[in-house]
């Protein structure tokens, strides 16, 4: 059976991909995807060799891309979307690509060619519940811009298998946890900034409820509808295991050993639901579905994975299309054998979590004859108590030259910045967390909004003076 998987370097995508090629040797996955923000190559590093295993680069928007795999396979598994509700409020438009017009190209192929699709969607699809668990026949109540569109998605999927008979069948899931899944999410971010030591953010009070399911669970229901789920149907997934984001905290602070301190409330975020809930009563009896792994079991060995391949990565922030970044990357993956170690995330306009994630921040201008203004990225970082390794040019030299010149290296000079990066590698925790808070006190100190505000009047009132 030859199964197009969309989406396949993302959390879920991966973990399925791999439990599928592990439980059946007849089975072979195309794997197509955009390799957007969540996606990871190394998810899937272990199989790339594969003969049962292809991987193409493309977007489910592209047709032409679809259409020749299609052709071939049995049916798709549809994982690809932009899932990040964050994202989706700051900026919706590639939540409307990926969820509403991906799912219409799938659709007018799977039409054309009489195929088989099983779409991924989300307990999202019903809002904030305040009591009982959502069935399948719920009403839909999205209230980000994200659910509304795989609310969209579903409607839409629908319509098709009513209108034209097409074999269509979709899946709702509640919260998933589990290896691989993207650093951004919380339950990972959690891990990765305990395991350092670090300030872990919880929106609003964080008794904000979700239903946990470990992602080994939910592939196999999705396998299980595969196989055996009704053309027309849609299937709830969960674990019954309805958790407040607080108690998550301080489960995984004391399986770490780490301290409550860590904890830091911040506003909340617009549109934040309450409370997700779906039973798995129709999955269960029909197709005889059920979690196996307890949370305990599965946050326990989720923290493990997370802390076993915690490895220092070089992460790439800006435009990955340019040729620019493609030739560094190329670059950097021939010559210094690091292309399993770097991460291009393509331009990102909120980078405060990835700030959050990481340990030090690098301004690797190389053109020894490049002029900076005032690097504000540079100060952003420092206000995030990062370490900042900089180019000894103008700007990034003023910003540090005077309390920090052990910080910066000639411009154009790999050899001092890889040493640089060496010695701060083999420092312990403590000393780099010590060596950020300096950083951050600094830009509070000459950079806060109330030091700019005098400045920018004592400048007036001497240009006025001169007048």
């Amino acid at each position: 059976m030859k199964i197009l998987v969309t989406g396949g370097l993302g959390f879920i995508g991966s973990n399925f991909i791999l439990k599928l090629l592990k439980k059946n040797k007849n089975f072979e996955i195309i794997n197509v995807d955009a390799k957007l923000y969540g996606s990871n190559k190394k998810n899937l590093e272990s199989i790339e060799n594969l003969d049962r295993y292809q991987y193409v680069e493309g977007d489910i928007t592209n047709y032409d891309i679809l259409e020749k795999i299609i052709i071939d396979c049995d049916a798709i598994v549809n994982f690809a979307a932009e899932s990040f509700v964050d994202r989706s409020i700051s900026n919706a438009t590639s939540s409307f690509d990926s969820n509403l017009k991906g799912i219409f190209i799938l659709l007018e192929l799977i039409k054309k060619y009489k195929k088989r699709l099983i779409h991924i969607s989300t307990d999202e699809v019903f809002g904030s519940l305040d009591e009982d668990s959502a069935n399948e026949i719920t009403r839909f109540n999205p209230s980000s811009p994200y659910s509304a569109t795989k609310a969209g998605a579903e409607l839409l999927i629908n319509s098709y298998f009513i209108t034209y008979g097409c074999d269509c069948v979709i899946t709702r899931c509640t919260n998933n946890y589990g290896p691989r899944q993207f650093p951004e999410k919380l339950i990972p971010k959690i891990i990765l900034l305990a395991e350092q030591g670090k300030k872990i953010p919880l929106y609003g009070t964080g008794n904000n409820i979700r239903d946990w399911i470990f992602v080994d669970d939910h592939c196999d229901a999705i396998f299980n509808v595969l196989m055996n789920g009704k053309s027309g149907e849609s299937y709830n997934i969960s674990a019954n295991n309805e958790i407040n984001n607080i108690t998550i905290v301080k489960k995984i602070l004391s399986i770490m050993n780490k301290s409550e301190d860590l904890i830091e409330f911040v506003d909340d975020r617009p549109g934040h639901d309450y409370r997700y809930s779906v039973n798995f009563d129709k999955i269960s009896n029909t197709l005889g579905w059920s979690p196996q792994i307890s949370f305990n079991i599965g946050i326990r060995e989720t923290i493990e994975w997370y802390i076993q391949n915690k490895d220092w990565k070089l992460m790439i922030i800006g435009d990955d299309a340019s040729e620019y970044a493609q030739g560094l990357k190329k670059y950097l993956s021939n010559k210094y054998e690091l292309k399993k170690k770097i991460i291009f995330t393509g331009k990102q306009k909120n980078i405060r979590e990835l700030l959050d994630i990481g340990e030090i921040y690098v301004q690797p201008t190389l053109d020894i004859g490049r002029k900076e203004g005032g690097p504000v990225a540079t100060l952003e970082a420092m206000a995030n108590g990062k370490i900042i390794i900089g180019s000894n040019i103008s700007g990034i030299r003023d910003q540090l030259l005077d309390k920090f010149p052990d910080y910066l290296f000639p411009a154009g000079n790999i050899i001092e910045l890889q040493k640089k990066l060496d010695n701060l590698m083999t420092n312990d925790k403590r000393k780099n967390n010590q060596i950020g808070e300096i950083f951050f006190n600094h830009v509070n100190e000459h950079y806060s909004i109330s030091i700019q505000k005098r400045e920018t009047e004592l400048f007036y009132q001497n240009l006025i003076q001169q007048l």
